[in-house]
């Protein structure tokens, strides 16, 4: 019964969509990645490691100071 079920199904349209939503999200992580940012986040992310807990501002990031 459950074989008759699954053979009248038509999921052949499945694979297609997964394609196209997996093709989606892999052009906007690449894009995302690819691009420049002015805003100073890849310079905040790339000084995380070496963060020893002190504050320090967006605009002290901004103009290149480097944490102490």
């Amino acid at each position: 019964m459950i074989r008759d079920t699954l053979t009248h199904l038509d999921l052949s349209i499945y694979p297609e969509v997964a394609l196209v939503i997996f093709l989606g999200v892999f052009a906007m992580v690449s894009v995302r990645a690819l691009r420049r940012g002015t805003s100073g986040e890849a310079r905040y992310a790339s000084r995380i490691p070496l963060d020893d807990g002190a504050a320090v501002s967006a605009y002290e990031l901004s103009k290149g100071s480097e944490l102490r």
